[in-house]
């Protein structure tokens, strides 16, 4: 629904992270300006398949958001400490290009 949302509002939020998300049907527009999505994922996940993050994150890209992509290798449909550490890491440390000078 989070990555839903940023094809209807645009200034909902600044940031998303999404554990094993997955667009609907990817974005044919741009996401709001300054909006990041993180892509958090198991490359084992059985019930949404990874490749779903890595093409909406190729998407967005293509589209000129900014985005990010972490597979976590021999993880399944779930979280684990790894993937909560990146979720933080990303929410404290990560500079979007927007906020950069």
């Amino acid at each position: 629904m989070a990555l839903e949302s940023t094809k209807v509002e645009e200034h909902l939020a600044s940031r998303i992270i999404a554990f094993s998300g997955r667009f609907s049907t990817l974005p044919e527009k741009p996401i709001a300006a300054g909006m990041v999505v993180h892509f958090i994922h198991g490359e084992q996940d059985p019930v949404i398949n990874p490749f779903q993050s890595k093409s909406a994150a190729e998407r967005l890209k293509s589209l000129g958001c900014e985005c990010t992509l972490n597979l976590q290798p021999g993880m399944g449909h779930g979280l684990d400490s790894h993937m909560i550490n990146t979720a933080i890491a990303h929410l404290k440390n990560y500079e979007p290009k927007s906020h950069q000078h």
